[in-house]
């Protein structure tokens, strides 16, 4: 006969159940996290402004390349054209345009319209014609449209301008005379981004906020960097003074 053993009854183990927490714990996280984010944010806001600024420097570099390979076959003479691109109206709607002569020099599909041959037709353009910058213009009757959309490009030809006034005052050789002057002024822009001329407010704060009227520029000698947007009135009228004495065009 086997002996009884009699089993000893354990105590039940309660589990202890998580504490919860409190709502001024609850309060203080959500504070905390608050403040992580309000830091956060203008530090991601300024890591996406530089990344613009240096993708539009790129772009300028890229333009920048091109017009320089085409002045090194035609004796460093900058190209007789008023615009970068087609203008939406005006008398640079028939003009030929720095994109027309630099075609074969830039590897990038040039700017088209949605609809060909319709020019009220809004443009399809990709880097380097595009600064990232360029999100929105002062255009109304394009529903404020990039300037890319409205004109093809974010950009401008900064002589194109002066070679236009030049042509009207009957200079003999405009293009000659701002290639001329541009060779004392090696602080002055051949291409800008289009806020360079005032038809839009700056598109960048400049390289470290200390800039804001700054816009992306390239230089002659191949530099891409950052500036004010404009020369004086006293040293525009002394430029082109001397642009077009240099075109043939007597002064006294």
């Amino acid at each position: 006969m086997r002996p009884h053993t009699s089993r000893r009854t354990e105590p039940l183990r309660r589990t202890p159940r998580p504490r919860a927490f409190t709502l001024i714990e609850l309060l203080v996280s959500i504070s905390i996290i608050a403040v992580l984010i309000g830091i956060l944010i203008p530090s991601l806001s300024q890591a996406r402004e530089s990344a613009r600024r240096v993708r539009c420097l790129a772009n300028l570099r890229g333009l920048g390349t091109g017009l320089n390979l085409y002045m090194d076959t035609n004796n460093r003479i900058l190209p007789k054209v008023s615009f970068l691109q087609d203008q939406a109206e005006g008398d640079g709607e028939t003009d030929e345009t720095l994109l027309d002569v630099l075609d074969s020099y830039i590897d990038a599909p040039r700017p088209r319209r949605e609809i060909p041959d319709d020019p009220t037709s809004l443009y399809i353009s990709v880097e380097p014609y595009v600064c990232p910058g360029d999100r929105k213009s002062s255009d109304a009757e394009s529903g404020y449209e990039p300037v890319w959309r409205v004109y093809g490009t974010s950009y401008s030809y900064v002589p194109g301008l002066f070679i236009y006034f030049l042509e009207g005052l009957t200079v003999p050789r405009p293009e000659f005379g701002v290639t001329k002057a541009y060779e004392n002024r090696r602080d002055w822009p051949v291409l800008a981004d289009a806020s360079w001329d005032s038809r839009e407010e700056a598109w960048h704060k400049g390289r470290s906020g200390d800039l804001p009227g700054a816009c992306a520029l390239f230089f002659t000698d191949g530099r891409a960097d950052w500036a004010p947007r404009q020369a004086s009135d006293s040293e525009l009228a002394r430029f082109l003074k001397e642009a077009a004495r240099f075109g043939g065009l007597p002064l006294p």
